[in-house]
């Protein structure tokens, strides 16, 4: 049975998940592309979730993919090699989030409750799944790989 720690995450990266389909659909019908840093790659938005840099709302579909895979190998085998690739994909999500111009545009007031609601999602849900895989390291040693910490000091 998992502890409590690691339902913990598996029910933010389901969470995360969920908010990511409502922000995929929300974008995809208000043409929010993804830009991170200005930059766009000229795809339709469609193509750019499946194929490229995401929305402007929602990570690209192959890490979202990734995400719901780990989550289930953590839940079923509470693999510790998941766990450090849950924490990767958590802050990827929170800093991909942040390099997009829609949050500077939520920052400054400028955009409908739906899509604050969204992005301030975006921001609390990673921040939790790297909290919660960094306790988890602590637990297992220390490391999310399960080796023990004394082992990589000496």
């Amino acid at each position: 049975m998992l502890s409590r720690t690691w339902r913990g995450l598996v029910v933010a990266t389901g969470a995360y998940l969920a908010n990511a389909a409502v922000a995929t659909w929300v974008a995809m019908l208000n043409a929010i592309l993804g830009r991170p840093f200005g930059i766009e790659t000229g795809l339709p938005i469609a193509w750019d979730f499946a194929f490229g840099l995401g929305t402007g709302l929602s990570a690209p579909l192959a890490m979202l993919i990734a995400l719901a895979v780990l989550t289930v190998s953590v839940a079923r085998h509470q693999s510790r090699r998941s766990i450090a690739a849950i924490g990767f994909l958590g802050w990827s999500f929170l800093l991909g989030m942040l390099v997009e111009p829609i949050f500077w545009d939520v920052v400054r007031g400028e955009q409908e409750p739906l899509v604050t609601g969204i992005v301030v999602a975006n921001l609390v849900i990673p921040i939790i799944i790297v909290g919660l895989t960094i306790r988890i390291a602590r637990e297992v040693g220390g490391r999310a790989d399960g080796i023990p910490a004394e082992v990589h000091s000496g």
